[in-house]
């Protein structure tokens, strides 16, 4: 978990991670993450797909709110399936995303299968 340095919650779960940061729809498939250390993410069509650096046993729970949104596009499906494996988390949206398309998205995670 190099450059990162986490600080604790007050949680009923041992080993929580909070991972909160700003993406923002680029051009062809790109997205900023602002505040995103540890974290990466493209887009396509109506999906949106964050990819930890590391891995996490599960995701516990996630908020994704919309900061600029064209068309009202919401969120209709979130899928951790592979959030284990692969770090990936995928977000689908109502509506296909365009550029400049920004949310404020939320993971609360279970501890990292990195060890200190």
């Amino acid at each position: 978990m190099a450059n990162r340095s986490f600080k604790s919650v007050n949680a009923i779960q041992q080993d929580v991670i909070i991972f909160a940061c700003k993406a923002t729809i680029g051009a062809g498939t790109a997205v900023t993450l602002t505040n995103g250390m540890g974290a990466s993410a493209s887009w396509a069509s109506a999906v949106l797909t964050v990819t930890m650096d590391d891995k996490y046993n599960a995701l516990l729970g996630f908020s994704v709110a919309p900061v600029v949104a064209g068309a009202g596009r919401t969120l209709i499906s979130a899928v951790d399936s592979a959030i284990n494996t692969t770090g990936v988390v995928t977000l689908t949206f109502d509506g296909a995303l365009a550029e400049a398309d920004a949310f404020s998205l939320v993971f609360v995670l279970k501890n990292s299968s990195v060890t200190p």
